[in-house]
């Protein structure tokens, strides 16, 4: 029994010294890698902290988990006989081979244990190595995102600051464009007020420059017939009665016998019948209104407003007042020089020249060509007019100077 302590006694100092030489316990003795069973103790090399091992019994257990068991007797054999040729001492040289074979294969397993801790190891440096390679990519994505997300944010921020900017430049452009406009349609109203009132002096102006014309017309046109009635009645014949009142009128006739005729008679019956043609349809005018009841000159009237084109109120009045001017002088003219009166009968015999009654017919056809009133044939001779000439001179100056009046305002 003393013999079995003193063993364990040595085996724990040996244990102690092998723990001592390059080993040490790990503390906790969980925290070890491997199960060591049968009171074993996990110990790990300085040199390689992360290769653990057993640390078993001396004697008793062995194993690198401390797994087999000694038997006891040759554990005695071992400690209390000596090397003899007793039986004994042959079972005890095979222990020791076994035991041999047992170390082998303990450090074969342990060869095999730190080829696998080595493997362990290394896919665990792999592992880490690994981990941290993934960590350092996550955290550069991450890094990436916060710096795209920062530039997106300052990009989205840039592109508001310029919507904002550009909008206010658009109201501030709009602002002023509406300015401008107002400005230009204010310009516009003054500029039409302008030119209405500028119209309104012209026509204005040209009302009474056509007024001042009117009248101005008016008065010549009265001075002139106040002229020609004077002058007419300065060239009037006066007869001093009998038979002494027909001398010019033979003598006009002898020089229509003779076919005699200067450029001032031809002129005169040119004259007088293209103003005869001119003025015939006033004078009918003029008789229709001295006669009837002036229905057929309104209607006339109304016809000719039909097919002519509208005529301004200003030319209205100047053409009304002219024809009263002319009417007036009509009727002025008829009042001083009745046709009636003027008539006389010519008691000369006829001749019977051929020469002259052709030279006479040629002077009479001109006569009647030139008035509208020419000799006529009675039953005691010819009948001829003697104030009709003159009459009609005065009342184709008076039409003549009517019409071109008109003429002149109209076109």
């Amino acid at each position: 029994m003393h013999s079995r302590i003193l063993l364990l006694l040595l085996m724990f100092a040996f244990n102690v010294g092998l723990i001592n030489c390059g080993q040490s316990l790990v503390s906790p003795q969980s925290n070890c890698k491997i199960r060591c069973e049968n009171g074993g103790m996990c110990v790990f090399d300085l040199e390689r902290p992360d290769f653990h091992s057993c640390i078993c019994l001396l004697g008793v257990y062995t194993g690198d988990r401390c797994q087999i068991r000694i038997a006891p007797e040759d554990i005695e054999t071992t400690a209390t006989s000596d090397e003899t040729s007793h039986p004994m001492n042959i079972q005890h040289q095979q222990s020791q081979a076994d035991i041999d074979d047992a170390r082998r294969r303990d450090d074969e397993r342990k060869r095999e244990y730190e080829r696998q801790v080595a493997e362990r190891t290394r896919k665990e440096k792999e592992d880490r190595e690994r981990a941290s390679d993934e960590e350092r990519r996550r955290q550069q994505h991450e890094q990436y995102w916060k710096e795209e997300t920062a530039r997106r944010e300052q990009q989205r921020a840039e592109a508001e600051r310029r919507i904002q900017e550009q909008r206010v430049r658009d109201d501030e452009r709009r602002r002023q464009h509406e300015a401008e406009r107002s400005q230009i349609e204010e310009r516009r109203r003054e500029e039409e007020s302008r030119r209405l009132a500028a119209q309104r002096e012209t026509d204005e102006a040209r009302v009474r420059d056509e007024e001042r014309r009117r009248q101005e017309t008016e008065k010549e046109v009265e001075k002139e017939l106040n002229d020609k009635r004077t002058q007419s009645m300065n060239e009037q014949f006066e007869y001093e009665g009998g038979d002494e009142e027909y001398p010019q009128v033979a003598e006009k006739e002898d020089e229509y016998d003779e076919g005699y005729e200067t450029d001032n008679t031809e002129d005169v019956t040119i004259t007088t019948t293209k103003t005869t043609k001119l003025m015939k349809p006033m004078v009918e005018e003029s008789k229709g209104v001295d006669g009837d009841d002036g229905s057929d000159m309104i209607m006339e009237k109304d016809e000719m407003e039909d097919d002519k084109e509208p005529i301004r109120k200003e030319d209205e009045k100047l053409i009304d007042s002219i024809k009263h001017v002319f009417n007036k002088a009509v009727d002025e003219t008829v009042k001083e020089h009745p046709i009636e009166e003027d008539e006389y009968w010519d008691e000369t015999s006829k001749k019977t020249d051929e020469d002259s009654w052709t030279a006479e017919n040629e002077g009479t056809k001109k006569t009647e060509e030139a008035d509208e009133y020419g000799m006529e044939e009675g039953t005691e001779g010819w009948m001829m007019v003697k104030k009709e000439n003159e009459n009609a001179a005065v009342g184709t100056t008076v039409s003549l100077i009517t019409v071109t009046f008109l003429f002149t305002l109209i076109f």
